[in-house]
């Protein structure tokens, strides 16, 4: 009996190991050969490209990244570059090719409709003398 318990445990450890390894090369592949991601407030557009104010978590600063724009980038919240303007939010899904960021896909946050937006309560308007 305590063969099989020792072989059921070894049969185990190894498959437990092997799908451990399968996994992290599979992660791994997709850390190198897929799509970044990334989200800020658009500071510039230009004719073919956006310049994005974002935050960078590894070095806690605010940066500017311009984003490539193509015939290929999808727009979501938006129909072509034309309708984008400074200090809209965006996300952005993109490559890097040549040390250039290709975005391939900006969708644009929508803004906040009235009904969506906070609205004092009774108490507060009554607070603010209203």
């Amino acid at each position: 009996m305590k063969r099989w318990i020792k072989l059921f445990a070894a049969v185990f450890a190894a498959a437990v190991l092997s799908g451990t390894v399968f996994f992290a090369a599979f992660a791994e592949s997709e850390d190198e050969h897929g799509d970044a991601f990334s989200y800020g407030t658009i500071s510039n557009v230009s004719s073919g490209a956006i310049t994005v104010q974002e935050y960078n978590y590894e070095t806690d600063e605010e940066l500017e990244a311009v984003y490539v724009v193509g015939p290929e980038t999808e727009f979501k919240n938006a129909n072509s570059l034309q309708d984008i303007s400074a200090g809209v939010n965006v996300d952005i899904i993109f490559d890097v090719v040549d040390g250039k960021k290709n975005a391939k896909s900006i969708s644009v946050e929508e803004p906040a409709s009235d009904e969506e937006s906070v609205k004092p309560s009774p108490r507060e308007t009554e607070n603010l003398g209203g």
